[in-house]
């Protein structure tokens, strides 16, 4: 019996791929994730019996009735979304994913050298696989939007037709990475933590440009204010600073080809947290960063009385 291993750090990918008359090779590297998915047991003697196309449409009908679907580059996202959609508790840091170490020109070169034929059910299982992803998608983000909406209308009486609107931090939290709740009413605030990264689902006016106003209390450390990124939709954006109600709020204008699902993605990244232990300022060992109050949203640009811009 080959030892496939040893086949492939003796030979060229181009002429690896091109053993497929050795069975061992062929069942490693043929359509793999199309035989795994398939009801059938293809091998390398039936495959032409059972026929290409019976193989892949069965392939395609076990995959619809798999729940979830997901890649790994939207992992991440998937593992949110599901716990949102279920009103489950955020989750926490994923474990480390192995992202390759190859450079990706390299990986490039090297996948021109696979033959089609060794990957051509897979990629239509794969393009199958994106669809419902992305389909699933869009259906929790619609939910995400209706809910949020209705927690709006039950608590601030307020109608999808209005010109503004504001997320408090005393009501349900549609976001990740936040510690729980701190003050009463208005004054409510969430410390961002313990992670690096948070999301708040922010509902929006659909397919008109929407402005976003995140209201913040403090920084556990200054220079928080000029290192912390921010994204739209994962799309980096710049804010525009000012002070209001004793805080600093950063406002970024959402144009109307990202609101069309009725609610936004906000993304927070900073660059650290830190402890009020860690700074000598009292016992809470909690890794935060920033405290946010919360969130205002409008169909309409903010006037900024004392605007000041942000460090890059």
């Amino acid at each position: 019996d080959t030892d496939i291993y040893k086949l492939a750090r003796e030979l060229p990918l181009s002429e690896f791929c091109q053993r497929t008359d050795v069975q061992r090779v062929w069942r490693n590297v043929f359509n793999l994730q199309t035989r795994f998915l398939s009801s059938y047991n293809p091998n390398h003697n039936n495959w032409s019996d059972i026929g290409d196309e019976e193989i892949l449409e069965d392939a395609l009908r076990n995959l619809e009735r798999i729940d979830f679907v997901a890649d790994l580059k939207d992992l991440n996202e998937f593992v949110r979304l599901i716990s949102l959609s279920n009103g489950w508790l955020p989750p926490g840091q994923l474990n480390a994913l192995n992202k390759g170490g190859h450079s990706r020109e390299k990986a490039s070169d090297q996948l021109s050298q696979v033959p089609d034929s060794l990957v051509a059910f897979d990629q239509v299982l794969y393009e199958a696989a994106l669809k419902k992803y992305s389909t699933w998608r869009d259906r929790v983000l619609r939910d995400l939007s209706a809910d949020a909406w209705k927690q709006k209308l039950r608590n601030r009486h307020l109608s999808q037709s209005g010109t503004e609107w504001e997320m408090s931090f005393e009501d349900v939290l549609y976001g990740t990475n936040f510690h729980g709740r701190e003050g009463l009413g208005k004054e409510t605030t969430r410390w961002i933590g313990p992670g690096l990264e948070s999301q708040l689902y922010v509902p929006v006016r659909p397919h008109v440009t929407n402005w976003i106003s995140v209201y913040i209390a403090a920084f556990i450390k200054p220079e928080l204010y000029s290192t912390t990124r921010y994204f739209i939709n994962r799309k980096e954006v710049s804010p525009i600073g000012s002070t209001d109600k004793e805080c600093t709020v950063l406002t970024f204008p959402v144009d109307s080809s990202q609101t069309s699902h009725g609610i936004v993605e906000l993304g927070i990244q900073v660059d650290h947290t830190t402890s009020e232990f860690a700074l000598n300022r009292n016992d809470d060992k909690r890794e935060k960063s920033l405290a946010i109050r919360g969130v205002k949203a409008s169909i309409y640009p903010p006037s900024h009385r004392n605007r000041h811009s942000r460090a890059a």
